[in-house]
């Protein structure tokens, strides 16, 4: 009976040296191992993970994420003349040609909270939209059947510019004038307005400036500029 006593004793300190080797290889990480424990990591931030810099859902795994984050929505673009402009809309002549001549031949598109841009890139303010022929139009591919129809644009592209705005400004940014010129055009000093009834007590009108630069008058113009009042303290 002591002999098996002392059998199942020895047993139990083979097993518990077992153990413990077992434990302190799991907490030995190789290189290779911490390495790769430590490119895949996940920070918690409004109830949503960041992985490499995609946020992902709580349930639902970093692979089928990123593939949801790497599709687009399949976009349209059709050309246009520019028919009218009435505050943020514009009504367009769409061009025979194109996809949207199916469904109408004119239709009005919102640009208030869209890109919009000439054909170098350069931002187009929303009264300077008019001094345009033409345009290209990016949208969902989707019309909608009202009179005139509608497109709800992402972009516009404004092509071939016919006239320019000249907007005559205070140093704080206040348009107090707006002339519109052809495409081409010189504007003499004698047809800029006189900011002197601007000027507060104790300054003075001096005149106009472009990029920074006094002028007296602006030639060949062929994009929108603005012209800002030189004001002197006395």
């Amino acid at each position: 009976m002591k002999k098996y006593v002392a059998a199942f004793a020895a047993l139990a300190v083979v097993g518990a040296v077992g153990v413990m080797y077992v434990n302190e290889k799991m907490d030995t990480d190789t290189p290779d191992e911490q390495t790769t424990a430590s490119t895949t990591s996940y920070v918690q931030s409004d109830d949503s993970y960041t992985q490499s810099g995609v946020a992902v859902n709580n349930d639902v795994t970093p692979s089928s994420t990123t593939e949801s984050t790497t599709e687009k929505q399949q976009e349209y673009t059709f050309d246009a003349e520019i028919f009218a402009v009435a505050g943020v809309n514009v009504t367009l002549n769409v061009d025979k040609n194109s996809d949207v001549a199916k469904s109408a031949s004119k239709v009005v598109v919102n640009f208030d909270n869209i890109e919009v841009v000439d054909s170098k890139g350069n931002k187009i303010k929303h009264d300077d939209v008019a001094n345009f022929k033409n345009a290209t139009v990016t949208y969902d591919g989707k019309v909608k059947e009202t009179y005139p129809a509608q497109v709800e644009a992402s972009k516009i592209v404004l092509k071939n510019r016919t006239d320019c705005n000249v907007y005559f400004c205070l140093p704080d940014g206040e348009v107090i004038d707006t002339v519109r010129v052809p495409v081409g055009s010189t504007l003499e000093s004698a047809d800029m307005p006189n900011a002197g009834a601007y000027c507060d007590d104790g300054y003075h009108f001096e005149g106009w400036t472009l990029n920074g630069e006094t002028v007296y008058g602006v030639a060949d113009i062929d994009k929108s500029v603005s012209l800002v009042a030189k004001i002197r303290k006395d």
